[in-house]
């Protein structure tokens, strides 16, 4: 019998609970409900928790036993209970972020908005991450904070729309179980907005949400004001630790323990789409020679021009199981959708045409899988000539990107999400897309820093060969011309999966992005100047791609399936 504690939230008699101790919190607020953890967390030795609104009726043991089989660290009915969309903020401050965007609440996905009224999670959890901060107004609020801050951790965190399918006597479907309409649901306090975003993002990014929700009426001005007076003079706690450990980018992935062995039941395709970079993609193929799980199939997706193609090149590599195809018109969404149709593999690892791994690169990838349970393991790249990779991707935790270059999938998962869509098909964006409607149909998509390619940014063939992402967020930052602007894309993708407010503020944003720059005062200056200048031509080019990426709304998505 799986041990778990039930923290019953009400001030009603708790029922009989069978699986472990009862702790009765009656007063709910998240001071009473941080005292209550702190107190009595020592004094437990369950593997779970279960925080539970009286509200809601009982729970069933038999469903909490089954849910603590399933994969992750935490499961809730937050965006059941209401939660989804909230907190406004977070929209101003991260417009564009994929754990803005809320899967359906009828089933089971990754999701950070936790919800204490009935969240499962595991003690260990709770001993690293802490309780509900006592400083939030509402439970509510303390809740959201609590997921953004276990999610941040790397704590992997499920909606379970069946947490509230346990509830005696009414279905989850009925409306009687939204959040709206039970009592202390739902009820968040701007002041709790602001705490949370400042929290995580810090003051300067909470201030500039505050200010862009007042003036675009979302927020009334007395409330604004009054809630960053209470907020920006309170202490800010220390983060916590890593959940599931942190890796320095200088440690070498080849320390990693070999748990793997060469399954026939896994079968790992390769996928690998090449244009124009032939001296990269020999290194790449001869790199998959040594892998320590060998790849089932190595599929080539070959878009070089006729009169540049070298048709003897996979003789050199006789010795891999090699599948070339030929594509005469170039296109990256075209190209993979054609490999993933004709691979066999029930995994399939992305990779580009210009990266260099280790021998235990899938290796590694299918160790993450099998240790989270996951459905999709991505890893980073080191790209040569950039600065130390970003904190965020020095953890493991649940994976807001899918970066096509270095990340494995289950068939069964891109069954269900559908392959690329073609409205990239020249453009940039095209993983970020299957990585949105991987995460929003339910996958587990785990991001490991243990995983990393060197990624060497080709100067020639790629996406430089449709003429896209001619300017990078970094170039923009070194050079006084160079401008990051919003690709018609990546305005097309936060149209498919956000409000149009959320991509004006993206598109704001980028705006700004133009007079920000690297260097000394009389750089930055000269470059605020310039950005003046510039000013009228690029709004009116801004302008002009969100008009293109809403008239491709009318044609696409054209996603093709497996």
């Amino acid at each position: 019998m799986t041990s778990v504690d039930l923290i019953w939230l009400s001030a009603s008699p708790a029922p009989t609970w069978p699986l472990g101790r009862v702790h009765t919190c009656a007063d709910v607020t998240p001071h009473s409900l941080a005292e209550l953890v702190d107190a009595k967390l020592p004094q437990t030795q369950s593997a779970f928790w279960l925080f539970w609104d009286g509200n809601l009726g009982s729970p069933i043991p038999e469903t909490i036993e089954q849910i603590c089989k399933q994969p992750g660290d935490a499961w809730h009915a937050g965006l059941t209970l209401g939660l989804a969309g909230h907190p406004l903020l977070l929209g101003y401050a991260r417009p564009g972020w994929m754990f803005i965007a809320d899967p359906p609440a009828e089933i089971e996905a990754s999701s950070w908005k936790t919800c204490f009224s009935a969240l499962l999670v595991k003690r260990s959890v709770l001993r690293q991450i802490g309780g509900p901060d006592p400083a939030f107004d509402t439970l509510d609020g303390s809740s959201l904070e609590w997921g953004m801050r276990a999610l941040l951790a790397g704590v992997m965190l499920r909606h379970a729309p069946t947490l509230l399918a346990t509830m005696e006597g009414r279905s989850r479907n009925n409306n009687d179980t939204r959040g709206q309409n039970i009592a202390g649901f739902t009820a968040f306090s701007v002041a709790d907005s602001l705490r949370l975003v400042r929290r995580h993002f810090g003051l300067h990014w909470g201030t500039w949400a505050l200010v862009r929700s007042v003036m675009t009426s979302a927020i009334p001005f007395r409330q604004a004001l009054t809630a960053w007076c209470h907020v920006r003079h309170e202490l800010v706690p220390k983060p916590p630790a890593p959940f599931h450990g942190a890796l320095s980018v200088s440690d070498h992935p080849l320390n990693a323990r070999s748990v793997i062995p060469n399954n026939p039941d896994v079968r790992v395709s390769v996928l690998i789409p090449t244009l124009e970079r032939y001296p990269y993609l020999e290194v790449v193929l001869d790199q998959l020679r040594r892998q320590t799980v060998k790849p089932h199939e190595v599929i080539v997706v070959d878009q070089t021009a006729v009169t540049r193609r070298r048709p003897g090149l996979a003789q050199q590599f006789s010795d891999l199981p090699l599948k070339w195809f030929w594509q005469d018109i170039p296109g990256q969404c075209s190209s993979r959708n054609h490999g993933i149709k004709m691979s066999t593999g029930n995994y399939i690892l992305f990779l580009d045409d210009d990266v260099e791994i280790y021998p235990n690169l899938i290796e590694l990838h299918l160790q993450t899988l099998d240790l989270f349970s996951a459905d999709v393991s991505s890893g980073i790249a080191h790209e040569t000539g950039a600065g130390m990779v970003p904190m965020s991707f020095q953890r493991v935790h649940c994976s807001n990107v899918f970066p096509a270059g270095n990340s494995l999938a289950t068939r069964s998962s891109l069954i269900k999400s559908g392959l690329f869509d073609m409205a990239y098909e020249c453009g940039s964006q095209e993983d970020g897309d299957l990585g949105m409607r991987l995460y929003l149909s339910g996958a587990l998509m785990v991001l490991s820093p243990f995983i990393s390619v060197l990624h060497h940014h080709a100067p020639m063939g790629g996406l430089r060969q449709h003429k896209a992402r001619v300017t990078t967020y970094a170039s923009s930052r070194a050079d006084l011309l160079h401008r990051s602007l919003p690709e018609i894309t990546g305005m097309y993708l936060q149209l498919r999966y956000f409000p149009e407010w959320i991509v004006r503020e993206s598109n704001l944003q980028h705006m700004l992005g133009t007079f920000q720059i690297h260097g000394p005062w009389w750089k930055r200056l000269l470059k605020i100047v310039i950005g003046l200048i510039f000013l009228p031509h690029t709004r009116r080019i801004t302008k002009k791609r969100l008009s293109i990426a809403k008239s491709m709304l009318r044609n696409y998505p054209q996603i093709a399936k497996l």
